[in-house]
């Protein structure tokens, strides 16, 4: 199936700069084994740890803002979605099972809401943010965060889950930690890069610095795609 995601919906933006900036995500969370099997030699009763790091390319972050319509409520924040062309370097592993980039499965939670992952603040280096990521290899699925319905709207949760065969086993954990630390702009100057901040960025306020309304086309390629 291919996915073929614009941002044409109102209230978007894209971020572009003058040169590409890159930080590293890293995602970790320690999971419970639940059911009587163990995954990827990781056995009953014990528990086991999800790491997961990429390169994220910062140019061309899709902005959802806030109140923005999902199937799920509107956001109740801005959601920052990049697509797989802005992620590079990915490692991700729990017990003997590893993942890798071909992986990577949008997620959708409606017709023009679509990424590969989606951060609820600017994933700018220190940041204190969620995010929401699924790999799948067959049966063999790690969720990164998650969206969940709350009475302020669509929001991310701080959780990891990984599924294994037989299905009936899997591990779950809460809370994850998310560090996005600092790599030098491909253009070669110092410093913390364009996205950096030394002040919070408010969740609710467009990064009008680097940002242009308009219309942002996300590029497209053939894979399963994760229906909120």
């Amino acid at each position: 199936m291919t996915t073929v995601v614009a941002s044409f919906v109102f209230g978007c933006f894209s971020l572009t700069s003058a040169s590409a900036t890159i930080v590293k995500v890293e995602f970790e969370s320690t999971l419970d084994i639940i059911g009587q099997d163990a995954i990827f030699g990781v056995n009953p009763g014990s528990s086991g740890t999800l790491l997961v790091s990429f390169d994220l390319d910062t140019d061309g972050a899709t902005i959802h803002t806030a109140g923005t319509s999902t199937s799920l409520g509107n956001l109740s924040s801005d959601f920052y979605g990049f697509s797989i062309a802005s992620i590079s370097n990915l490692s991700a592993n729990f017990g003997s099972k590893s993942w890798d980039i071909g992986d990577v499965t949008s997620i959708s939670y409606r017709r023009g809401l679509t990424a590969d992952v989606f951060f609820d603040t600017a994933p700018v280096v220190g940041a204190t943010t969620n995010l929401h990521m699924y790999l799948a290899d067959g049966l063999h699925e790690a969720y990164l965060g998650g969206a969940t319905a709350t009475a302020s709207g669509l929001e991310l949760k701080s959780e990891g889950q990984v599924f294994g065969d037989p299905w009936y086993s899997y591990a779950f954990g809460a809370p994850a930690q998310v560090t996005i630390s600092d790599i030098l702009p491909t253009d070669g100057s110092p410093g913390p890069g364009l996205l950096s901040a030394t002040v919070p960025v408010p969740a609710g306020l467009p990064l009008f610095v680097t940002a242009l309304a308009g219309l942002g086309f996300a590029r497209y390629r053939k894979r399963r795609v994760l229906n909120i």
